[in-house]
């Protein structure tokens, strides 16, 4: 999945041709969506933002740690991640 939203697309914004990401496109069209009075697409853009915007507060920023995970989870997801990683080249 991390991959597919990482694939580059060209596409026009503004009559010139500009690489974007999947999760770009996808953003966009959310957005775009929400702007025209989408109620469910302005709640899952609000629920995106509150998930993966950092959080500061008086000028001070928050680290926000993903659940606690047991070893065999924590083992699991990195088996999975590796699964699809790509290999670094020599």
């Amino acid at each position: 999945m991390q991959e597919f939203a990482r694939l580059k697309h060209t596409v026009r914004i503004n009559g010139q041709p500009r690489k974007v990401t999947t999760v770009e496109l996808l953003l966009e069209a959310l957005k775009a969506k929400a702007l025209q009075a989408d109620v469910p697409a302005n709640k899952e853009l609000e629920r995106l933002r509150d998930r993966f915007t950092p959080v500061v507060k008086d000028g001070v920023g928050y680290l926000l740690a993903p659940e606690t995970l047991t070893p065999e989870e924590w083992i699991r997801r990195a088996e999975i991640h590796n699964r699809f990683a790509k290999k670094p080249k020599s």
